[in-house]
């Protein structure tokens, strides 16, 4: 049953590294994939080590395979290698904070000292319950971790309000698990524990598949409201144009009226007595013009200034 658990908590530590990972660093690839190859290459080694027994490397030599797992996985990130190294190095070390914490944690439930702590870690119980807990303790300092790191960078909407829904869930979880566990009354068996860990595991892919979903139906959102400002500009740009094509037609009507004033003016001076209709004609002509009206060509391109700031989104 623990072999369960193992996998179970495997799961969980994959799909809380890669999303560390992805903030931190841009993602190349689909988030699945950096996951299933960081859970085959560890389950791969789990199982072969399992069945070598004693015969298996020793402790050193699988912390050294771990690191190129790690390296692995950071292949499906971009940045240099700098970059990588460290970022898989902090969730390393925050694993390992997450692990001294759940000690303590785990010796508050069970009533034992520090000290007697690695006295009874064999004990299949308390190995499952603490495989458990470390889940909770890990997501919930990943996921302060990089708060504290990025919070004055973060410029998106509600993306700090998402964070905190989880971490509220987390220690929602946590003080359940506390107090299921420090219930004389409730059982500590293989399979209770299983049920426990496989409820906390739905919890996890639920908390992660909002987060990501809040985000992207926010994306969606945006998109809308984008395209939505873009059609409202271009229906101003088309009624504009089309005020402005009507109003090229009058003016090429008026030009037509004038070319013909003109020419009756012209034939009205040649007369002797034309001249006083000649000048009449001419002071309508003047007023006709002074009536016409043309579009400003500044408003197409104030027009083209605000569409192109409206949609920069």
């Amino acid at each position: 049953m623990n072999y369960v658990i193992y996998f179970l908590t495997l799961i969980d530590q994959t799909i809380i590294g890669v999303f560390l990972y992805s903030q931190l660093l841009p993602l190349k690839t689909r988030f699945a994939l950096p996951c299933v190859t960081w859970f085959g290459l560890y389950s791969l080694s789990f199982t072969l080590f399992h069945f070598l027994g004693d015969y298996a490397p020793p402790s050193a030599v699988q912390m050294i395979l771990c690191m190129l797992y790690q390296t692995a996985v950071m292949l499906f990130f971009e940045g240099n290698a700098f970059m990588r190294f460290c970022t898989a190095a902090v969730f390393i070390i925050l694993c390992g904070a997450a692990e001294l914490m759940t000690v303590g944690i785990l010796c508050l439930i069970f009533r034992m000292p520090v000290t007697e702590f690695y006295i009874f870690q064999n004990e299949n119980h308390i190995v499952a319950v603490g495989r458990i807990y470390a889940v909770d303790v890990i997501l919930f300092m990943t996921f302060v971790f990089f708060l504290l790191l990025r919070y004055r960078r973060i410029r998106e909407e509600y993306y700090v309000r998402d964070i905190l829904i989880v971490l509220s869930f987390d220690c929602v979880h946590m003080i359940y698990l506390y107090l299921y566990y420090t219930d004389p009354d409730n059982s500590l068996s293989e399979v209770n524990n299983i049920i426990q860990f496989g409820m906390q595991t739905m919890l996890i892919f639920m908390l992660f598949h909002q987060f990501y979903s809040g985000r992207e139906v926010r994306r969606l959102e945006q998109a809308k409201q984008s395209l939505e400002l873009m059609q409202k500009n271009r229906e101003r740009e088309v009624d504009y144009y089309k005020a402005a094509e009507e109003k090229y037609t009058e003016i090429s009507m008026i030009r037509h009226d004038l070319v013909n004033h003109l020419t009756a003016v012209e034939a009205l001076a040649r007369q002797p007595d034309g001249k006083a209709d000649a000048r009449e004609l001419l002071e309508e002509i003047k007023r006709r013009t002074h009536a016409i009206s043309v579009p400003n060509t500044d408003d197409i391109n104030s027009a083209g200034g605000q569409y192109a700031k409206d949609t920069d989104i």
